[in-house]
């Protein structure tokens, strides 16, 4: 099955800029952007991050305020903060053998980071490859010296094949042996706005603090829980009547 798989990888992987290196740290800031954020999304802000800071030096040297005025849209700020500290770590100590010890780091960061980076035989068990391994009722693993090319072709063939809506099962290598045969359809809780979440608000100001704009402008008691949020997090400082970026 490991051939079927990488056959077809070869033929159908996209060209993604994360994908032509094996730095550790340019694998680092791919994986943290791409936590639940689409990769066209993502692909122009790691170039333009890896030319601002191109070292794990660079970025610990950063104050941050120009970390997270350079992360606004990505979301999830805290994010920015982790990546900040684990590359302040990796300036100071090198990159640790365990990568789960560097702050933010789990352990499908630090399998993806050890396969991609180190040519580790792990398995990177992001959401696509589990929902692969899920429908497929097995899973697969990289035989010796396959950890980097196994884990993108899994992880693609989850993205663009073994989709969790309208998967493209006529497209997958492995629809003959495959045991799913549809999902159970499940009720879906009515969906919230996103802009009526606290998470929304707390976007809304840091990017108006990164730009020297005015607080959104949201109910009182909303903005109030977001700032109050936003410091504890480290995210944002208050002096008095002044916000700023922490």
């Amino acid at each position: 099955m490991n051939d079927a798989l990488l056959d077809w990888y070869a033929a159908n992987r996209r060209d993604l800029p994360w994908r032509r290196t094996t730095d550790p740290y340019a694998i680092l800031v791919s994986e943290v952007m791409l936590q639940q954020t689409q990769v066209a999304r993502v692909i122009p802000r790691y170039e333009a991050w890896l030319k601002r800071w191109p070292a794990p030096a660079a970025l610990a040297a950063a104050s941050v305020a120009d970390v997270l005025a350079e992360w606004v849209g990505l979301g999830y700020n805290r994010r920015a903060l982790r990546l900040r500290e684990a590359c302040a770590l990796v300036s100071a100590e090198g990159w640790p053998d365990d990568l789960t010890e560097l702050p933010g780091v789990g352990p499908y960061t630090a399998a993806a980071i050890g396969a991609f980076a180190f040519g580790r035989d792990t398995v990177a068990l992001d959401t696509n490859a589990r929902r692969l391994f899920a429908r497929l009722g097995r899973e697969l693993a990289p035989r010796p010296g396959e950890g980097r090319l196994f884990n993108q072709a899994t992880i693609e063939l989850g993205a663009l094949v073994c989709r969790a809506r309208a998967p493209r099962c006529d497209a997958c290598p492995f629809e003959p042996e495959c045991a799913w045969h549809g999902d159970t359809p499940r009720k879906r809780a009515p969906a919230v706005r996103f802009e009526d979440t606290d998470r929304w608000v707390r976007g809304r100001i840091v990017a108006a603090l990164a730009a020297g704009d005015e607080l959104p402008a949201v109910a009182p008691d909303r903005l109030a829980r977001a700032l109050d949020g936003l410091v504890r997090d480290g995210l944002v400082r208050r002096d008095d009547d002044v916000v700023r970026l922490g």
